[in-house]
C-alpha cells in the first residue's frame, strides 16, 4: 500500500466529487456514493473534500486508486535531491505542466529539424542541447498554479510564495506560462 498525503487524498476526492463540472444534486449523490462505499456519512465525505479531516492511509489508498481509474491525472513527482519530495496533484495544475512538458518538446524538436535542413553540426549541435526551459522552471510553475488555486480556494486576501517565488495573481502566473509555452 502506497503511503498517501493528505494533498493528494483532497485532490482525488475532489476529482470523483468534481469531474465534469456536476451540478449541486450531482455531486451530492457523488458525495453520497462515497459514503455509502467508505461506509461513512456525506458530511464526513464533504469534510475530507474541504480537508478539514482525513480517514486512515487505506482510505486515502483506495480513493486514490478510484479516481486513477476513472482518468484523474497523475501526479508531477518532484525529486528533491535525489528523493521524491512534494508532489502536484490538482487536476489543472498537472494538465498545466503537461501542456507546458509537451510545448516545450515540440519546440525543441522543432528547432532540431531546422537546424538539419540548414546542415550546419553546430546548430544541430545547439538545437541537441539542454532545452530553452529547464523541468524545475515547469515544475515551479506548476506549484504556483496549486498555490493560487489553494488561495482561491481559502479566499485568502494574502500573496503566497513558493521558492523564494512570490504569486501575485493569476494574470502574473498566465505571463509566466506564455513566456515558458511559446
Amino acid at each position: 500500500m502506497t503511503r498517501v498525503s493528505r494533498d493528494t487524498f483532497r485532490n482525488r476526492l475532489r476529482f470523483l466529487l468534481e469531474d465534469g463540472n456536476p451540478s449541486r444534486t450531482e455531486r451530492a449523490t457523488r458525495v453520497r456514493g462515497i459514503a455509502n462505499q467508505r461506509g461513512v456519512t456525506p458530511a464526513t465525505v464533504n469534510a475530507w473534500a474541504r480537508g478539514d479531516r482525513a480517514p486512515s492511509n487505506n482510505t486515502r489508498d483506495r480513493i486514490r486508486r478510484q479516481a486513477l481509474r476513472q482518468g484523474a491525472s497523475r501526479a508531477v513527482q518532484i525529486r528533491e535531491n535525489g528523493r521524491f519530495g512534494r508532489s502536484i496533484t490538482s487536476e489543472r495544475a498537472v494538465r498545466a505542466v503537461r501542456a507546458m512538458e509537451r510545448s516545450v518538446q515540440r519546440q525543441r524538436t522543432a528547432n532540431i529539424r531546422a537546424a538539419r535542413l540548414t546542415g550546419s553540426q553546430a546548430r544541430l549541435e545547439a538545437a541537441q542541447a539542454d532545452p530553452i526551459v529547464s523541468d524545475e522552471e515547469i515544475v515551479s510553475l506548476g506549484q504556483q498554479y496549486e498555490a493560487l488555486e489553494e488561495r482561491q480556494r481559502l479566499d485568502a486576501g494574502m500573496f503566497m510564495t513558493w521558492e523564494g517565488v512570490v504569486v501575485e495573481d493569476w494574470e502574473a502566473w498566465r505571463s509566466n506560462y506564455e513566456s515558458i509555452a511559446g
